[in-house]
């Protein structure tokens, strides 16, 4: 689980700003809180004026995620951006931290980089006091005296490149110390506003318990849709060049590829020799309640989010550790739908589940203290510089359980509107 990051001079965030997931003293919906050592939140809700950092939060998570679990080619620059707004700024690194639970102990990991060297990075165990595993600085690392096979990692330490993590080397070479730490990123899902859900082929499988899921959501939320199957179409059909097709036809016997051309969705496969290609099609009902198939190039920009969306929903609810990371959450989608998707998502909450869910939104119809605690709300606000900062509604005091917090942001109490005129 996710218990905290910060961000130092990455993007639009200057100064070090702070993001947590570990919940206050308040006890408003205790229910559905993680309870460990800490108690930890399962949902984040992100707020912001246009261009206050929303998007730049989600892609800094993204560039870690991938430096951490691919690592870097020799001489490749690092995806580290500075703050442009401040001349010394580019002068130091970018500085990125998180905080992490795993198999219910807390670890830190954090690391220091310019777009040509790693600068720092450290990996401690947080108990009743810090116990460092390893801290590298520069071309120096100090390693716990407890760790086995220390000359081992001596050894990997000295042919990490300077524009590697050391984390990511270790397990590259095939040292175990530090891969659940490494592991855990692969927890991270990411989805943007554009991004069509990894897990959309299970829509195809009438095995998949997804596949009775999403029908029934359907149903459910009154966009026209009687239910979703597939159908299989000629592969010389598909509008991709030869070249393309030529890939797709040497794809090995049993496997299956992803395919999304335009608003298509559509899996190829090789059964026997013989290539398969299966599209998703939507079921509307006639008037005589007879089944008409619908291409989903017919059907809605919201139809269509909300079925990239709802397989990350369907997990949520179940017993995944899987953190959830979406963009715009409400992009294309009727305020009511958002609404549906998150409560059907708090309801399946409770103090063992481990899933987490963190969002960005415009959508001030869910800033209501009957779905969220005010911990689990923030902002992201710019000052006069340009430079981003989280706030959390629980930084503001005497806020009453009653109060129409949604009005409060609005008139501009909690940060992150904009200053129209």
């Amino acid at each position: 689980m996710l218990l905290g990051l910060s961000i130092e001079n990455w993007l639009s965030f200057k100064e070090v700003t702070e993001f947590s997931m570990i919940a206050t003293r308040e006890q408003q919906h205790g229910e559905r809180l993680f309870k460990c050592k800490n108690r930890i939140l399962p949902i984040s809700a992100i707020y912001g004026a246009n261009a206050s950092g929303k998007t730049n939060f989600i892609k800094i998570i993204s560039l870690a995620k991938v430096f951490i679990l691919n690592g870097s080619r020799p001489d490749e620059s690092l995806p580290f951006y500075p703050y442009l707004l401040d001349d010394e700024c580019a002068k130091k690194p970018s500085k990125f931290s998180v905080g992490l639970l795993i198999d219910d102990k807390i670890f830190e990991y954090s690391f220091a980089a310019n777009q040509k060297y790693v600068i720092e990075e450290k990996l401690s165990e947080v108990k009743t006091r810090e116990k460092v595993l390893f801290h590298r600085k520069n071309d120096e690392i100090i390693f716990d005296n407890n760790l086995p096979d220390m000359k081992f990692l001596e050894f990997i330490f000295k042919s990490t490149r300077k524009n590697q993590l050391f984390l990511t080397s270790s397990v590259f070479q095939n040292a175990n110390h530090f891969k659940k730490i490494y592991d855990w990123f692969y927890n991270i899902e990411i989805i943007t506003p554009d991004a069509t859900f990894y897990a959309f082929e299970q829509f195809f499988d009438e095995k998949s318990s997804l596949y009775n899921e999403i029908n029934n959501y359907f149903k459910s939320c009154d966009v026209g849709i009687d239910r979703i199957e597939c159908e299989e179409i000629p592969f010389s059909s598909l509008p991709i060049d030869n070249n393309s097709k030529t890939q797709l036809a040497g794809i090995p016997e049993g496997k299956t590829f992803k395919l999304r051309i335009g608003r298509e969705r559509i899996l190829i496969s090789k059964k026997d020799g013989n290539i398969l290609a299966k599209r998703m099609i939507a079921i509307h009902l006639n008037s005589k309640g007879e089944s008409v198939k619908f291409n989903l190039t017919n059907e809605s920009d919201g139809t269509l989010r909300a079925m990239d969306l709802f397989p990350a929903f369907s997990e949520l609810c179940n017993d995944t550790p899987k953190i959830y990371v979406i963009d715009e959450i409400d992009r294309s989608l009727h305020p009511l739908l958002v609404r549906h998707l998150i409560e059907m998502y708090l309801d399946s909450c409770n103090n063992t589940k481990r899933g987490q869910l963190i969002f960005t939104t415009h959508d001030t119809n869910l800033i209501d203290q009957n779905v969220f605690r005010r911990d689990e709300i923030w902002t992201i606000d710019r000052n006069k510089f340009g430079a981003s900062k989280f706030v959390s509604f629980s930084d503001f005091k005497d806020i009453r359980y009653d109060l129409n917090i949604r009005k409060s942001y609005m008139d501009g109490r909690f940060g992150g509107v904009p200053n129209v005129g």
